[in-house]
């Protein structure tokens, strides 16, 4: 049986009977999101983003790499999904100079530079010696974490022509696996750099 209706009780949301030019505003502000609503809302200026900022501060320290690297693990484990480890590593040849101190920090800062402009929100990305960095890469395959390092190589690699230091930038890359940990990944990934990386 079909239910009645109370046809006398008042709409709760009418539109007037006449136009109402404010009403027809706010509806048509609704609709079109928050670009037309702040029109009667004084809009404040973006401030600038400040383009001296230091690419080495904000990296995750050591400690929170790990911590990341196990949290990731277990979501592997748990769910099954993609994860890969790189490192990035710069190697001087025997005319270079000694990379620690000064010319390790000059070095490494346009290394984080490309590192941070190539990562993800999601990536986690650690300085783990003078000019050692390794690169937490959630839901990444290993053939993805190849394209990865491949595109920071070679913008690393016209920074470093451009400047004329004889270094070169290396990097390996492992993945998670049904049999294998993140933890014994970045172990395969340091073996397959050569260099003892961190």
């Amino acid at each position: 049986m079909p239910r009645s209706t109370d046809r006398t009780r008042s709409r709760r949301f009418a539109l007037p009977a006449q136009e109402d030019e404010r009403a027809s505003e706010s509806i048509e502000a609704f609709i079109s999101g928050p670009a037309l609503r702040t029109k009667a809302r004084r809009v404040r200026p973006l401030r600038p983003v400040a383009r001296a900022r230091d690419p080495l501060a904000g990296l995750h320290t050591r400690v929170d790499w790990n911590d990341a690297l196990s949290r990731e693990d277990a979501r592997v484990d748990r769910y099954g999904r993609p994860a890969s480890v790189a490192i990035v590593s710069v190697v001087g040849s025997p005319e270079a100079p000694d990379l620690d101190g000064d010319w390790g920090d000059r070095l490494a800062r346009p290394i984080a530079h490309v590192l941070r402009r190539s990562a993800r929100e999601t990536d986690v990305i650690a300085r783990t010696a003078e000019t050692d960095f390794y690169v937490l890469l959630p839901e990444t395959s290993e053939r993805e974490a190849r394209h990865f390092v491949d595109r920071v190589g070679i913008d690393c690699d016209v920074w470093l022509r451009a400047v004329g230091v004889p270094v070169e930038v290396r990097a390996a890359v492992a993945s998670a696996g049904p049999e294998v940990r993140l933890t014994e990944a970045l172990e395969r990934a340091k073996k397959a750099l050569g260099n003892g990386a961190g």
